[in-house]
């Protein structure tokens, strides 16, 4: 199980600066386009630096002429979630100690994530 590392809100302002910057990267596609993209990353509960990062990722890395909304909408940073004997089992083995987890509860379930996937 994995979970996203963003957290927040995606708000007006951060969505107009970004969609901005899309536009200069992409000129060619249409304004339906931008109106769709930020549609869908509101529904799928994107934060502003959830959408910063994943419209960069893409105007880095995008392989064809223009982008599709798939690729921005399937960006994310996750951590891996550990139970607590997944996590007794490594620190048997001296393969970590409990000390290189975070506890976070979700749901009435109370999982560990490595603190160096948070950084």
């Amino acid at each position: 199980m994995y979970i996203s590392l963003y957290t927040g809100d995606l708000t007006q302002q951060a969505m107009a600066k970004y969609m901005a910057r899309l536009k200069m990267a992409f000129p060619s596609l249409p304004k339906d386009f931008y109106f769709l993209l930020g549609e869908r990353m509101k529904e799928k509960g994107f934060s502003d630096e959830k959408m910063k990062d994943a419209i960069n990722y893409v105007i880095d890395n995008c392989k064809y002429p223009v982008p599709t909304i798939a690729e921005f909408l399937s960006y994310d940073k996750v951590a891996k979630l550990y139970t607590y004997q997944e996590v007794a089992d490594m620190v048997t083995k001296c393969k970590a100690s409990f000390d290189d987890f975070e506890k976070r509860k979700i749901g009435e379930e109370v999982f560990r994530i490595l603190k160096s996937d948070l950084k």
